[in-house]
């Protein structure tokens, strides 16, 4: 599904130039479930911006589907961002006077995907997270562990064919950190969402199926 070839990428602080990441390669096949791992600042969420079209990637070094991310246009990864990918943060940029149900549908509703049809991915992706009976609830009305599920229902809804999730255990406390890691693992196995996920959390890491290390930037061998 990614193929990441010999990929460097700096940012410039005023005139420093910070090297975030230098000729990492890896293979990521669709079906995956892979956790970026290591220390703040080694390149984790600059990665998954970048196979996430939020960053522009150089090119000929980052593929998806065969695709040069590079060589697309603004359209096509407005499509990619908008149908195949998923994205999960740390915080969850949840709407707060939105319900949990209206948060999840939002942007369905920018996808021009019609009322019956969203009402069936809106309900199931709220169930598939264990919140049908919390669908109506605003996000100053959850617990920490119940806005991830909304986050990650959002995602869902979309009917992804990847999930990119940085660090989306960050902010909770173990126990339900490892409920939204569940919810996580049954989604790449029920639903075969690829998951590309970044954290330093040793409860994820211990859990997860695959790992790739990077550390100042560079893979970890």
């Amino acid at each position: 599904m990614f193929d990441v070839q010999n990929l460097s990428f700096s940012y410039f602080l005023g005139k420093a130039e910070f090297k975030a990441l230098q000729d990492v390669s890896l293979n990521i096949p669709e079906g995956d479930f892979v956790t970026l791992a290591g220390p703040s600042g080694s390149g984790k969420s600059t990665l998954l911006s970048i196979m996430g079209l939020i960053e522009n990637s150089p090119s000929q070094s980052v593929f998806y589907r065969d695709q040069d991310l590079h060589s697309l246009d603004e359209l096509r990864k407005n499509k990619l961002r908008r149908h195949e990918f998923g994205f999960i943060f740390q915080h969850f940029y949840l709407f707060p006077v939105l319900s949990a149900y209206e948060n999840v549908e939002y942007f369905l509703v920018k996808q021009g995907i019609p009322d019956a049809e969203r009402k069936i991915r809106v309900e199931w992706a709220l169930e598939t997270v264990g919140l049908k009976d919390l669908s109506q609830k605003k996000p100053n009305e959850l617990s920490g562990g119940q806005r991830q599920r909304v986050a990650i229902a959002r995602a869902l809804a979309k009917k992804p064919q990847v999930i990119i999730a940085d660090e989306p255990t960050a902010s909770l406390d173990s126990k339900t950190g490892r409920t939204i890691l569940d919810y996580l693992l049954k989604i790449n196995q029920d639903e075969k969402v690829t998951i590309v996920m970044a954290s330093h959390d040793q409860m994820v890491l211990a859990a997860s199926p695959r790992i790739i290390r990077l550390h100042d930037g560079r893979l970890e061998t």
